[in-house]
């Protein structure tokens, strides 16, 4: 039997509505963002779904936690799935941060591969972290 993975990214949420990096910033979802989690719920339905992972920011909760009432399911929170560890770049304005990072912002734009948070993850830790976690979800499941 194949395990299958359904990837649900979170609703539209603070950071989305007022262009404001949210990596481990723990935003919630707006009123836009209720309603994007209530149709993808609708949408996962009839779809056989046996467990919910999220992880435990209050945007991708919030997100998870429509589908989990539609499908009687429970939440297993992890940490691992978390965004990328923004460091200095929390709760900066996105336009700003060229400007106030502009070698940083340049790697994020073009060279993602080579971009490092400053006092943050880079993206190849984040990619890893995120591997590890999901290749555990599979083997668990």
């Amino acid at each position: 039997m194949k395990t299958r993975l359904i990837f649900v990214r979170h609703a539209e949420a603070e950071g989305n509505l007022y262009r404001i990096f949210h990596g481990w910033t723990d935003g919630s979802i707006t009123e836009r963002g209720h309603l994007q989690a209530k149709l993808v719920a609708e949408r996962l339905k009839d779809i056989p779904i046996d467990v919910i992972y999220s992880s435990s920011l209050k945007r991708t909760l919030q997100t998870a936690q429509y589908i989990a009432e539609v499908k009687k399911l429970p939440i297993i929170r992890t940490d691992k799935l978390k965004e990328i560890n923004g460091g200095d770049w929390e709760g900066k304005r996105w336009d700003e941060l060229s400007k106030i990072y502009p070698h940083e912002n340049d790697t994020w734009e073009n060279q993602p591969h080579l971009h490092q948070m400053p006092n943050g993850e880079s993206m190849a830790e984040f990619q890893q972290r995120i591997i590890n976690e999901v290749e555990k979800i599979i083997k668990d499941n």
